[in-house]
């Protein structure tokens, strides 16, 4: 949600992300359970909304650490992301 509150906009540099399911794998390098956005439980009205209040314009990344997603068409994941990413943004602004 909001744990990146304290960091001002302008030292956010490329923000990526990924959601998460209800119990995410810890203790490993580099976790694979990574889900696209909306399909677990990051709380996105909050986080796109933040980044909006600090006024960010940067990059943007959507990661898709997942054998699952690995397994599709790349264009495809990318298309979601991107449709997902779309949709979140403009729910976590409406109003703003």
């Amino acid at each position: 949600g909001r744990g990146f509150a304290e960091v001002p906009g302008e030292e956010i540099m490329p923000f990526q992300y990924s959601d998460l399911p209800e119990h995410p794998v810890t203790g490993v390098k580099r976790p694979t359970d990574r889900l696209p956005p909306g399909d677990g439980v990051i709380r996105w009205n909050e986080v796109f909304g933040l980044l909006a209040e600090k006024g960010y314009t940067g990059l943007i990344s959507y990661e898709a650490p997942n054998p699952a997603l690995w397994a599709r068409s790349p264009y495809e994941v990318c298309r979601e992301g991107f449709e997902r990413t779309q949709a979140l943004i403009a729910e976590a602004t409406r109003g703003a």
